[in-house]
């Protein structure tokens, strides 16, 4: 299993408008990351004193996306205020069986918009120390299964970067206090369902709908497009939409030793009479350790699932090693939106025209991503 390094940052869900000053950090704000790229929105001043003159390190420029990333390895806890504002969309209920409230479920449907969806990002790097993003909107998001991980990649459009003489609101980072190292995703507790739509099929049911998978990716990608507020005298307003709809695609490494996955990939490949490839849906389930204080018998555990109600084939797997060999197979999936019901109580949630994909995040009675 690779190993990463982490380090903190500070992210909390913004409750005033676009544009505002920074919200001051507490307690639960800390996020560990891996990696980030997020931009320094307005090149900072160089002194050279030998010339008594001041340098610009760049050319502050319009129509420029401004868009950065965080990467991080995902955890049941804290990981749904970021898909939140993703979505779109937070409803939190106690999970079924729960008389005490200690187990949360966040149902985060995916919706038409996220205006108004954004938060405020603080990291500590670079001179000066801390350089804040008073609004930043999550715009992309990638979910990577591989070396026994599950490593989440979110992009974001900030309105400015506040440092130096732009007095952040966040001194220091000491207040932000990460989500806890043990709730960690592992390999061996990734469970993936799948099922062709055929207008007759129930829920998914493991082991019946149960396919084995070396690796996988998920991308979303929102389609934002702004301008960064500094380029004006005011703030040029929240990113919104430029046009192109939303997309989402799911990428399965099949490692191609069982019957089953033959059968299926052979079986995604198939043409229909009207030129398109098959439907499927599928959910792509996590769990993890018993949630203490659960009252629930069995206790409910923590758990991340991604629940995809329509998906076609949108890449055909390629045999690179010739004819009748046996060998593993990327296939591409499109996320579509669904245009009939889904039969099946666990698909309950989505509708004719509805909602392309949810996440369900079970933890702890957490309100974060309100």
């Amino acid at each position: 299993m690779g190993s990463v390094s982490e380090w903190k940052i500070g992210f909390k869900r913004h409750t005033g408008a676009w544009g505002d000053a920074g919200m001051v950090l507490g307690a639960g704000d800390g996020i560990l990351i891996t990696s980030e790229d997020m931009p320094t929105m307005v090149p900072a001043s160089v002194e050279d004193a030998n010339v008594g003159d001041s340098l610009a390190q760049g050319v502050v420029q319009g129509n420029r996306e401004g868009q950065g990333s965080i990467n991080m390895v995902a955890r049941f806890e804290g990981i749904e205020k970021l898909l939140a504002l993703y979505q779109g969309a937070d409803a939190k209920t106690t999970s079924a069986g729960e008389t005490a409230g200690t187990a949360r479920d966040h149902s985060l449907i995916f919706q038409p918009s996220n205006t108004g969806k954004f938060g405020t990002l603080v990291e500590e790097k670079g001179a000066p120390k801390i350089w804040e993003y008073p609004t930043a909107k999550p715009n992309t998001i990638q979910l990577t299964h591989a070396e026994g991980k599950l490593m989440l990649a979110v992009g974001l459009i900030p309105n400015k970067c506040a440092r130096d003489g732009d007095s952040p609101a966040n001194a220091n980072l000491d207040a932000a206090t990460p989500t806890t190292r043990a709730l960690m995703i592992l390999f061996t507790q990734f469970t993936l369902l799948m099922e062709e739509l055929t207008g007759s099929e129930g829920n998914l049911v493991d082991p019946t709908n149960k396919f084995c998978v070396t690796n996988f990716t998920f991308g979303g990608d929102r389609q934002l497009k702004g301008i960064p507020d500094s380029c004006f005298a005011g703030d040029v307003g929240e990113p919104q939409q430029d046009g192109g709809l939303p997309t989402a695609n799911l990428t399965l490494n099949f490692a191609d030793y069982l019957a089953a996955n033959d059968v299926f990939i052979k079986a995604a490949q198939k043409r229909q009479p009207n030129g398109q490839p098959p439907l499927y849906k599928a959910s792509l389930i996590w769990t993890g350790a018993d949630i203490a204080g659960s009252d629930k018998v069995p206790k409910n555990k923590y758990l991340i699932q991604l629940d995809l109600p329509s998906i076609q084939v949108n890449d055909d797997p390629v045999n690179a090693k010739g004819p009748g060999a046996r060998t593993s197979h990327d296939l591409t999936f499109k996320v579509v939106t669904p245009q009939t019901a889904i039969n099946g109580s666990d698909w309950a949630w989505t509708v004719a025209g509805g909602a392309p994909f949810r996440f369900l995040v079970r933890n702890e009675n957490n309100v974060a991503a309100a």
